[in-house]
Parts: structure tokens; C-alpha cells; sequence
């Protein structure tokens, strides 16, 4: 087991210094789409006025793994709509 810590930005930044212990990257990566998932269920108003939801994988020395973006992107018609 290895412990990952997930930092999440979304409208404000959350830095996780505990972590969550987990079998391996692939666990890391199922876990980091998780978190996405359920900040998209949860806040599903600050999805769109945020400039996306961010997930930052890192090992317990800080170095980050990976990085998974969540964007959404307004087309003019569609920013003119209510």
C-alpha cells in the first residue's frame, strides 16, 4: 500500500496533507476520478463558474503523479442563452 494525497482546486483550492492509502496508481487514478465526481455532484454550480475542477495526484514526498481537468467550454451561442 501506498498513501496519495489529492489536491483539489476547484473555485478555492484544497491541499491534502493526509492522503489515502491505496493498493497503486491505477487505485490513485480511480480514486482522483471519484473526487471529480462527487465535487461535480455536490457543487454543480461552482462547476460552471470556476475555471474547472482540478485534481493533483502526489506521492507522500510531494511529488505529483498526475493531474486529471475537468473543463467546460461555452460556445458563443451558448454563452448568450439563459
Amino acid at each position: 500500500m501506498s498513501r496519495f494525497l489529492f489536491h483539489l482546486n476547484t473555485d478555492s483550492d484544497f491541499i491534502d496533507h493526509e492522503g489515502v492509502e491505496l493498493s497503486d496508481l491505477f487505485g490513485a487514478k480511480d480514486y482522483a476520478v471519484q473526487l471529480l465526481t462527487e465535487s461535480l455532484v455536490h457543487q454543480p454550480e461552482k462547476f460552471w463558474h470556476a475555471d474547472g475542477f482540478r485534481v493533483t495526484c502526489a506521492d507522500e514526498k510531494g511529488l505529483v503523479l498526475f493531474t486529471v481537468d475537468m473543463l467546460a467550454t461555452m460556445s458563443a451561442a451558448g454563452a448568450n442563452s439563459r
